[in-house]
Parts: structure tokens; sequence; C-alpha cells
């Protein structure tokens, strides 16, 4: 009768640890799919010094929206593609209006033109700490991420121009579902 005990205690501390272990496993398949294919989408400068989106991590950002800096009375809209791969660069258009939905009253905004349309739009840009910009974005596995940032011109006199555009990183989080990723403040 020990011995039917004993045995049957073993099996079942087997199947425990069995049990713990696919578990474990499971979690850690789960963990590098959702790290590993991470897309990180940030403003950037293209080489040529033109505002840019660039996607950052290691899997495809789909959904992007664009991005909208928002000011007292008016709003820049920055468009660009809605799908970046991973280490994609893609400039971006850039728009003046009121009414985000109202794409008709926009006001198209030369990239020559983007440095003192941003300063006289957003006079904060001219020193630190600068703008809070957000982009939403989602992942292959449809959940959406926000990426937030802070921009502003340097005061440096050899960095001029939008090349004195200071782009800073400041979180990234997973907002889950939510397709209103940067409206959530």
């Amino acid at each position: 009768m020990a011995y039917t005990f004993l045995t049957y205690k073993l099996q079942s501390s087997a199947h425990q640890q069995v049990t713990a272990a696919n578990n474990q496993n499971a979690l850690a398949r789960q963990q590098l799919q959702n790290s590993f294919f991470l897309p990180i989408v940030v403003l950037a400068l293209t080489k040529d010094t033109r505002l840019a989106v660039e996607n950052i991590g290691f899997g495809p950002a789909v959904n992007i929206r664009d991005i909208v800096i928002s000011g007292h009375d008016t709003n820049l809209l920055l468009y660009h593609a809605a799908y970046l791969r991973s280490g994609q660069m893609e400039p971006v258009g850039a728009y003046e209006g009121h009414d985000v939905a109202a794409s008709a009253a926009h006001k198209t905004i030369d990239n020559k033109d983007l440095e003192g349309e941003l300063k006289r739009l957003f006079p904060e840009v001219s020193d630190w700490p600068g703008k809070h910009v957000c982009v939403a974005y989602s992942d292959a596995n449809n959940e959406w991420h926000r990426t937030r940032q802070s921009i502003w011109f340097s005061r440096a006199p050899e960095l001029s121009g939008m090349a004195g555009l200071v782009l800073r990183f400041e979180s990234i989080e997973n907002v889950g579902k939510d397709e209103s990723a940067c409206r959530k403040e």
C-alpha cells in the first residue's frame, strides 16, 4: 500500500512539474512574440534634414495614424504611410488646419517652410522642453501602442534650420486595442 501511495505522489509531482514547465514555456513564447516583434514608431530626421517617421522596432507597424500636433487655435497634420516595416523611414508631408477631418480646408506646408511654421504655430518648440507629440500605431497582432516624444529647436548656432530640431524620445506604451491611443491624456 505504501508503494502505491508513493508512486501516486511521484506521478502527481511529475505531472505538476510538467504543467508548470509548459506554462512557463507558453509565457516565454508570448513574451518573445510581444517584445521581439514590437514596432516602435518615432519622428526622425532624414539625412537631408526632412522630418520623417521611422520604425526603429523589430516588427512591422500597421494602421499608423497621421500625427496631429494640436495648438491653441490650429493643428499641424503630418501625413505618411499607414504601414512601416522594421527599419523603414518615410518623410512626412505637413498640413495646417483647424479641423483634422476636413482635409479640403488644410493648407499645405512646404518642407523648406516647416521650421518657420512649427515655430509660428507652436512657440514652445523654440526652446526646451518643447512640444509633446504622440504617435499611435498597432503591431501585427492588432495591439495598439503609442510613442511619446518632445520636439524643440536647439539654440546651438551651428545647428540651424531643421538640422537643429531636437527629437527626444519619452516613452512607448502598449494601450491594448484602443485606436484612439493618443487622445487618452
